[in-house]
Protein backbone atom coordinates (compact mmCIF):
# COMPACT_ATOMS: atom_id res chain seq x y z
CA UNK A 1 0.00 0.00 0.00
CA UNK A 2 1.39 3.73 -0.69
CA UNK A 3 -0.84 5.61 2.03
CA UNK A 4 0.29 6.57 4.96
CA UNK A 5 -2.66 4.59 7.00
CA UNK A 6 -0.87 1.00 5.21
CA UNK A 7 2.26 1.70 3.90
CA UNK A 8 4.64 -0.41 6.08
CA UNK A 9 6.52 -1.45 2.88
CA UNK A 10 7.63 1.90 2.36
CA UNK A 11 11.84 1.44 2.62
CA UNK A 12 12.86 4.70 2.11
CA UNK A 13 10.51 7.18 3.56
CA UNK A 14 8.60 7.73 7.20
CA UNK A 15 6.35 5.08 7.29
CA UNK A 16 2.54 5.99 8.97
CA UNK A 17 2.86 9.76 8.26
CA UNK A 18 0.86 12.01 5.84
CA UNK A 19 2.26 15.28 4.48
CA UNK A 20 4.67 15.74 1.48
CA UNK A 21 8.17 13.79 1.37
CA UNK A 22 11.38 14.18 -0.80
CA UNK A 23 12.52 10.86 -1.00
CA UNK A 24 15.67 9.31 -3.16
CA UNK A 25 16.46 5.38 -3.95
CA UNK A 26 19.17 4.23 -1.89
CA UNK A 27 21.99 1.99 -3.01
CA UNK A 28 20.53 -1.29 -2.07
CA UNK A 29 16.86 -2.29 -2.68
CA UNK A 30 15.19 -5.22 -0.76
CA UNK A 31 12.42 -7.28 -1.97
CA UNK A 32 8.79 -6.56 -1.66
CA UNK A 33 9.76 -3.05 -0.20
CA UNK A 34 8.15 0.11 -1.80
CA UNK A 35 10.81 3.05 -3.18
CA UNK A 36 9.88 6.12 -4.22
CA UNK A 37 11.87 8.40 -5.58
CA UNK A 38 11.34 12.51 -5.94
CA UNK A 39 8.51 14.04 -4.38
CA UNK A 40 5.46 12.50 -2.88
CA UNK A 41 2.42 13.95 -0.83
CA UNK A 42 1.01 10.74 1.75
CA UNK A 43 -2.17 10.72 2.08
CA UNK A 44 -4.16 8.12 4.05
CA UNK A 45 -5.17 5.99 1.32
CA UNK A 46 -3.10 6.97 -1.44
CA UNK A 47 0.35 9.05 -2.07
CA UNK A 48 0.76 11.75 -4.91
CA UNK A 49 3.36 13.04 -6.93
CA UNK A 50 4.00 16.59 -6.92
CA UNK A 51 7.01 17.00 -8.80
CA UNK A 52 8.10 16.58 -12.16
CA UNK A 53 10.40 13.79 -12.07
CA UNK A 54 9.73 10.74 -9.90
CA UNK A 55 9.70 6.96 -9.54
CA UNK A 56 8.33 3.88 -8.26
CA UNK A 57 10.69 0.69 -7.41
CA UNK A 58 9.96 -2.73 -6.18
CA UNK A 59 11.20 -5.63 -6.30
CA UNK A 60 8.60 -8.62 -6.45
CA UNK A 61 8.76 -12.49 -7.01
CA UNK A 62 5.25 -13.10 -8.90
CA UNK A 63 4.43 -13.59 -12.63
CA UNK A 64 1.90 -10.42 -13.34
CA UNK A 65 1.54 -6.98 -11.79
CA UNK A 66 -1.68 -4.64 -11.28
CA UNK A 67 -1.44 -1.27 -9.72
CA UNK A 68 -4.76 0.97 -8.06
CA UNK A 69 -4.01 4.56 -9.38
CA UNK A 70 -5.38 7.67 -10.83
CA UNK A 71 -5.10 11.25 -12.46
CA UNK A 72 -7.32 14.12 -12.51
CA UNK A 73 -5.50 15.32 -15.89
CA UNK A 74 -3.74 12.28 -17.19
CA UNK A 75 -0.56 11.10 -16.47
CA UNK A 76 2.11 9.40 -18.32
CA UNK A 77 4.66 6.99 -17.23
CA UNK A 78 7.31 4.50 -18.14
CA UNK A 79 7.59 1.34 -17.12
CA UNK A 80 10.41 -1.06 -17.26
CA UNK A 81 10.79 -4.21 -15.42
CA UNK A 82 14.77 -5.31 -14.50
CA UNK A 83 16.10 -2.39 -16.04
CA UNK A 84 14.20 -3.15 -19.71
CA UNK A 85 11.84 -2.27 -21.57
CA UNK A 86 9.38 -5.74 -21.81
CA UNK A 87 7.03 -5.25 -24.79
CA UNK A 88 6.41 -8.94 -25.20
CA UNK A 89 4.86 -9.32 -21.63
CA UNK A 90 3.52 -5.60 -21.37
CA UNK A 91 -0.13 -5.90 -19.34
CA UNK A 92 -3.38 -4.52 -21.35
CA UNK A 93 -2.76 -0.60 -20.18
CA UNK A 94 0.91 -0.66 -21.41
CA UNK A 95 2.19 0.07 -24.92
CA UNK A 96 4.53 -1.90 -26.69
CA UNK A 97 7.23 1.17 -25.67
CA UNK A 98 6.43 0.79 -22.09
CA UNK A 99 4.26 3.96 -21.52
CA UNK A 100 1.11 3.84 -20.19
CA UNK A 101 -1.35 6.80 -19.62
CA UNK A 102 -2.53 6.91 -15.84
CA UNK A 103 -5.94 8.83 -15.51
CA UNK A 104 -9.12 7.22 -14.09
CA UNK A 105 -9.18 5.54 -11.29
CA UNK A 106 -8.91 1.92 -11.50
CA UNK A 107 -6.92 -1.13 -11.72
CA UNK A 108 -3.93 -0.58 -14.32
CA UNK A 109 -2.44 -4.13 -16.03
CA UNK A 110 1.15 -3.13 -16.24
CA UNK A 111 2.96 -6.74 -16.90
CA UNK A 112 2.11 -10.01 -18.13
CA UNK A 113 5.02 -12.43 -17.47
CA UNK A 114 5.54 -15.72 -19.40
CA UNK A 115 6.31 -17.29 -16.00
CA UNK A 116 6.45 -16.55 -11.76
CA UNK A 117 10.14 -14.71 -11.11
CA UNK A 118 11.58 -12.56 -8.91
CA UNK A 119 12.07 -8.87 -11.00
CA UNK A 120 11.87 -5.30 -10.16
CA UNK A 121 9.40 -2.80 -11.89
CA UNK A 122 10.36 0.44 -12.11
CA UNK A 123 7.76 3.28 -12.99
CA UNK A 124 9.27 6.60 -14.33
CA UNK A 125 6.22 9.09 -13.75
CA UNK A 126 6.44 12.23 -16.15
CA UNK A 127 4.48 15.00 -14.61
CA UNK A 128 2.30 15.90 -10.70
CA UNK A 129 -0.69 14.62 -10.20
CA UNK A 130 -0.80 10.75 -10.28
CA UNK A 131 -2.15 9.17 -7.34
CA UNK A 132 -1.20 5.70 -6.12
CA UNK A 133 -3.50 3.46 -3.61
CA UNK A 134 -1.38 -0.48 -4.16
CA UNK A 135 0.14 -3.06 -6.31
CA UNK A 136 -1.31 -6.26 -6.65
CA UNK A 137 0.42 -9.37 -7.83
CA UNK A 138 -0.87 -12.55 -10.07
Amino acid sequence: YFGSARNQSLGNGIKGVTGIQTLSLPRQIEGNTLYLVGAWDFEDEFTQTIGDSMRIVFSYNAKNVYMVASSLKGVTVNITRDGKPFSLEAGKDVAKDGTALIKNERLYDLIHGSDYGQHTIEIEIKGPGLRVFTFTFG
